[in-house]
């Protein structure tokens, strides 16, 4: 009898505890919820950047690009941080003083306010919005491994969750928030997450379904995106390295020997596997079908992908796309835009930022 009523105060206790972070959250996700509603920082369709409210500048500008050290060789590219992405329910820039904001928010989402952090760069990431601060040392964003934990217990007491799976989620989690030197990080929907740290060596946790952190066999990188389930990274000779989740083949070639032959290439997206920007302006890609035909294009300064789109900008500015009949927008819907500097996109949508810092956005949200 004593053991029952010993074990039911135990229960008893952990109730509470849950019930107390539970309550803290609520109570931080209500300060979330109010600071986006009233956010200054999301810009209109076709509306200026320069409307926004005057801000104090910051006292450490981040460059257009930057070199960091390298383990040997030289460098065709340098690293550039990630300043515009673009996600279903969300759009960040950054602009070059390292000021964050919100150019897209879906009105049932509550995300962070960044403006009182530093930012070297924005977190590519399709679940939540996240930044790399300037000491490079964490990520603002997202749910903490602590907050993931009180969830997931709460859950677990319920019935609803059981097993390692749940925990493990935690523990990726834990790792993540270890990592320091990191200079752009990507991840796929909280599952996994890879980061590029300021030596040119990569970390990822996650990645096809493994769920301890791990160091690719990689160096000299400056630039990583996810392709699907595949991680891939730019190296600064110019050439491209993966880790496939599946070695397919392509016209009698796997996507590993394909992009084995590539080189002078200064850019590199994702989306569905991966395409390059070449040094020329010429493009290549292991995609396939009418995303594929990206590679007739030329005069291209930069690039942007989804899983169903390749957009280009242009020397003189304008825009062309490839899009598939999945998209959220399609090629056409660009005409008119011009003295475009920089582009991101998803599945849902296309935006991008003009000459004159004019934010133009198209598609059908969902």
């Amino acid at each position: 009898m004593m053991k029952i009523k010993k074990s039911f105060f135990i229960v008893a206790v952990y109730i509470l505890l849950l019930n107390s972070c539970a309550n803290n959250q609520e109570s931080s996700d209500t300060e979330l919820t109010g600071s986006i509603k009233n956010l200054n920082g999301t810009v209109p369709i076709n509306q200026s950047m320069d409307d926004l409210p005057a801000q104090e500048p910051k006292t450490s500008p981040v460059p257009e690009s930057e070199t960091f050290p390298v383990s040997g060789g030289q460098s065709f590219v340098s690293f550039a941080p990630t300043r515009l992405y673009a996600a279903a329910t969300y759009a960040l820039a950054m602009d070059e003083n390292g000021w964050v904001t919100y150019l897209y928010v879906d009105e049932d989402s509550a995300y962070p306010d960044f403006t009182k952090y530093l930012c070297a760069g924005i977190v590519e990431d399709t679940s939540w919005p996240g930044i790399i601060t300037q000491d490079l040392k964490r990520r603002i964003g997202g749910m903490t491994s602590k907050e993931r934990y009180a969830m997931i217990g709460d859950s677990l007491l319920r019935g609803e969750l059981v097993g390692a799976g749940p925990m493990s989620a935690v523990e990726r989690l834990e790792q993540q928030e270890m990592w320091q030197d990191v200079c752009q990080m990507v991840s796929v929907w909280g599952d996994w997450y890879a980061a590029l740290r300021t030596d040119g060596t990569v970390l990822s946790i996650g990645c096809f379904g493994s769920y301890e952190a791990q160091e690719e066999d990689w160096t000299d990188i400056v630039q990583i995106v996810s392709g699907g389930d595949s991680l891939f990274g730019l190296k600064a000779d110019g050439t491209v390295c993966a880790h496939l989740h599946t070695n397919y083949m392509v016209y009698g070639k796997t996507c590993e020997e394909e992009i084995g032959e590539w080189s002078d290439i200064v850019q590199i997206v994702g989306g569905n596997l991966v395409t390059g920007l070449k040094k020329d302006g010429t493009v290549v890609t292991i995609r396939r079908g009418i995303l594929g035909e990206c590679q007739e294009w030329s005069g291209i300064t930069k690039l942007a992908a989804s899983q169903y789109s390749v957009v280009g900008i242009k020397e003189d500015g304008t825009l062309i796309a490839k899009c598939s009949e999945k998209c959220g927008f399609q090629a056409q819907e660009l005409a008119g835009w011009k003295e475009i500097v920089d582009i991101a996109v998803c599945d849902e949508y296309c935006i991008a930022i003009g000459k004159d810092k004019t934010v133009y956005r198209t598609g059908q949200m969902q």
